[in-house]
């Protein structure tokens, strides 16, 4: 073998190795992002689920009348205060079910977005998954 044929086996090699390590750094990165995606979509899900449960504990609460604390001075503060901790506690145990939920849409509508945006670039072609 004469020296420039090896020279150039060793640029394709070399190239080879730089294209192989490319993709193994690539499918890493998406990896990453994928689970970084996935843990911020269990985080709003759980913040959703949590405001909901306020929410629905607040309208619960309006059908005692004057409520746990009374009419007096400070009442509206502590009824606030309740409202808030039991929201969060039934959102924490997950009592209501919505964040799998809440998730699941959110998941949706990524696919559907990519789905849209393949679509958009390569008109005519069917979108595979």
């Amino acid at each position: 073998m004469n020296i420039s044929a090896r020279d150039s086996s060793i640029n394709t090699l070399t190239a080879l190795d730089r294209s192989v390590n490319t993709l193994a750094l690539e499918s890493r990165t998406a990896k990453l992002e994928q689970s970084e995606r996935l843990e911020h979509d269990a985080e709003v899900a759980r913040d959703m689920e949590g405001i909901f449960a306020q929410m629905f504990v607040k309208e619960l609460r309006r059908g005692l009348g004057d409520g746990f604390f009374g009419t007096g001075p400070g009442a509206d503060t502590f009824e606030g205060w309740l409202d808030e901790n039991l929201g969060k506690s039934l959102a924490r145990e997950g009592v209501l079910d919505l964040a799998g939920r809440i998730k699941t849409s959110l998941a949706a509508g990524r696919q559907h977005q990519a789905d849209s945006q393949a679509a958009q670039q390569a008109p005519g072609q069917e979108v595979q998954r």
